[in-house]
């Protein structure tokens, strides 16, 4: 059987890699099953002189009896479409990207390209292919070991070939990129080429998790009067743990000094709020301009502005917009609704909510509006949305 006669090839080779093997050779088509089922070999159609088929659409077509190693290639350049007895893969630039990568250069690829199509390629695809390497040459990483050569030294990269051999990329004018794997063979080629003082990697991080001391050990001042804190912190004996006031104490004092400032209504009554929550707890935090400032209204062209305060009111929780719409005769019509969401019908905004106080469902165009103003709910409680 197959897996025997790999197992025998082989000693190292395991029973599950010789039945994988062996369906490996099944998929490929290099094992057939007869009537009986039993398995023979299959043996690969002749080669021929067909050429390789590029269309204009960047499809590339295999014709029957192609040699494999070219068709390996096509595999590599072109994402596969269609395999059956003639194959249709098709150029990608991804796929062209990934041989770039791996080494092969954009001429490689189009000469290949056309020898195997016997010709030269439609102009569209070879457009296309060099578009391609162009974008990819454009942004590109690098993994290597830059080294630095002075202006009245670089002779010696330039004119000494086993230097220049193991050079992997100029940049610049005495600006190169080395493989890490090929420095060891650069200093010695460097040494050999007259260079007393060969060049050394800089060293790397200390290995293992390493500690960085903030206070410089030569400030001897500083480092003993941290000493001194910290053994007068060891040896106080406070009796209680420090905590802050009562609630009712600190709490009342602030809300007072509060009630003090000239403020807006609408400022004190965030600035409160966030004593309550305890976010401020001093005097010297009780700033009119750490609050965010907020439009509460737009009027008149400010399309943009109105959707704005709209969309706010939605969001919040204890917000209702107050709007104007001028009637047919131009008086204004004054409404206060409880927002529930913007509509769209075509290019135009609606604003669809509840009018207040009867709660009945109205719905608003935007740009009629003459004005839209954003107020706190109080005592009217907005509906929860579903």
């Amino acid at each position: 059987s197959v897996e025997r006669l790999l197992a025998a090839l082989a000693d190292d080779v395991t029973p599950e890699e010789c039945r994988r093997a062996r369906e490996a050779m099944e998929l490929f088509g290099l094992l057939a099953a007869t009537s009986d089922n039993l398995l023979v070999l299959s043996l690969p159609p002749e080669e021929t002189e067909a050429a390789l088929l590029v269309q204009p659409n960047l499809d590339v077509m295999i014709p029957d009896g192609f040699p494999l190693a070219d068709a390996l290639l096509v595999a590599r350049l072109a994402r596969i479409g269609r395999y059956d007895r003639y194959p249709r893969y098709e150029l990608t630039k991804e796929h062209l990207a990934s041989a770039l990568r791996e080494g092969s250069t954009i001429e490689s690829v189009v000469g290949e390209l056309a020898r195997m199509s016997g010709g030269a390629l439609p102009p569209n695809v070879e457009t296309a292919l060099r578009s391609w390497a162009r974008e990819f040459e454009s942004l590109r990483f690098h993994d290597g070991v830059v080294l630095e050569v002075s202006d009245d030294r670089r002779y010696i990269v330039e004119h000494t070939k086993p230097v220049r051999a193991l050079i992997a990329r100029e940049f610049g004018p005495g600006i190169y990129l080395v493989n890490r794997s090929d420095i060891p063979a650069l200093q010695t080629e460097l040494a050999a080429a007259g260079v007393d003082i060969v060049p050394e990697l800089p060293p790397g991080p200390p290995a293992g998790n390493g500690s960085i001391d903030l206070v410089p050990s030569s400030d001897e001042a500083t480092v003993a009067r941290g000493r001194r804190i910290t053994d007068a912190l060891r040896e106080a004996d406070l009796g209680v743990e420090p905590s802050l006031p009562g609630k009712e104490g600190w709490m009342r004092e602030l809300l007072e000094e509060l009630g003090h400032q000239s403020i807006s209504d609408e400022q004190r009554e965030e600035l409160a709020m966030r004593v309550k929550r305890k976010l401020i707890l001093s005097a010297d935090q009780l700033r009119a301009d750490s609050l965010r400032t907020e439009r509460t209204e737009a009027r008149g062209l400010d399309y943009a502005g109105k959707v704005n305060i709209v969309e706010r009111a939605i969001r919040g929780e204890d917000s209702l917009l107050e709007v104007i719409e001028r009637t047919a005769d131009g008086s204004p019509d004054r409404r206060l609704i409880e927002p529930q969401e913007l509509d769209r019908s075509g290019t135009e905004l609606f604003l669809v909510g509840d009018q207040l106080p009867g709660r009945e469902t109205v719905r608003v165009p935007i740009r009629k509006l003459s004005l839209v103003r954003r107020i706190r709910a109080g005592l009217v409680r907005r509906r929860p949305l579903p």
